[in-house]
C-alpha cells in the first residue's frame, strides 16, 4: 500500500488527522529498513526500537525479543533432553525461527550444548554432519541438531539423516506456528534481559522526544 502513487500523501494526511507528529518505531529488518525513509519523506521525527527475536537489526547488538525467544527455547530443550536421556540410541533435530539468519539459532545451540548447529550463513556437509551425530549417540547415548528455518535443506534433513545414519530421529519446530511436526507449545511472557531493555525504554524516549536534536 506505501508504493501506490498517493501513499505518502494519505499518511500525511491521517498523522495530522491523529495529532500524530512523532512515531516509536518497533520492529524488525524488514521496519526499520523500509520506513524511516517514507517517514523522513513525510517530515515525520521517530525512534527505532529493534524489536524481533531474529536480533538481525545492523548496528545493534541484542533486538528486544531475542532473550526471550532463547528463553522460551530452552525450555522446550530442557523437556527434549529428558527424552533423550529416558530414550538413547536417538538424534533430536531443533528447528528455530530467524528467517535468512542464523543469530537466534546460534544462540539457542550454544545454550543448550547441542552437538552441531546449522545456520543459512554457512554450507554444511551431510557426510560430515551424519558422522558427528553418530559420534554423539554413541559417545553420550543422543544427538541434538539445532538449526536455523533458513537453512535450504532443513524441509528433507531429518529424513536424509535417518536414511544416512540408520539413527532414529525426532524433529521439532521451537514456536508456536502450525508445522506438521511435533511442535512446541508457547512458552512464558519475556525474558529478564527483555524485561530491562523494555523497563528502559520509555525513559528513553521521554528524553529523545524533547531533544531538539528530534526535529526532522
Amino acid at each position: 500500500m506505501l508504493h501506490a502513487p498517493d501513499a505518502r500523501a494519505r499518511l500525511r494526511a491521517q498523522l495530522a488527522a491523529h495529532g500524530v507528529d512523532n512515531l516509536l518505531l518497533f520492529g524488525g529488518d524488514g521496519s526499520l529498513r523500509h520506513l524511516p525513509p517514507i517517514l523522513r519523506e513525510v517530515g515525520v521525527p521517530y525512534v527505532g526500537i529493534p524489536t524481533t527475536i531474529d536480533n538481525n537489526v545492523p548496528g545493534t547488538e541484542q533486538t528486544l525479543g531475542f532473550d526471550s525467544a532463547c528463553n522460551f527455547a530452552y525450555q522446550a530443550l530442557d523437556g527434549i533432553l529428558a527424552t533423550a536421556h529416558a530414550l538413547p540410541g536417538r538424534s533430536f533435530m531443533v528447528e528455530t525461527l530467524g528467517g535468512d539468519t542464523g543469530f537466534l539459532a546460534l544462540q539457542i545451540a550454544l545454550g543448550a550444548g547441542a552437538h552441531a548447529v546449522l545456520i543459512p550463513e554457512y554450507a554444511f556437509d551431510q557426510a560430515w554432519l551424519n558422522r558427528r551425530l553418530a559420534d554423539a549417540v554413541a559417545r553420550e547415548g543422543y544427538a541434538l541438531l539445532v538449526l536455523s528455518e533458513g537453512v535450504p535443506e532443513s524441509r528433507t534433513l531429518a529424513q536424509t539423516i535417518a536414511e544416512q545414519t540408520q539413527i532414529s530421529g525426532a524433529r521439532y519446530a521451537a514456536g508456536p506456528r502450525p508445522t506438521g511436526r511435533e511442535a512446541v507449545p508457547p512458552g512464558p511472557g519475556p525474558g529478564r534481559a527483555d524485561g530491562r531493555l523494555r523497563a528502559r525504554c520509555p525513559a528513553r524516549w521521554d528524553g529523545w522526544r524533547d531533544h531538539p536534536g528530534a526535529q526532522p
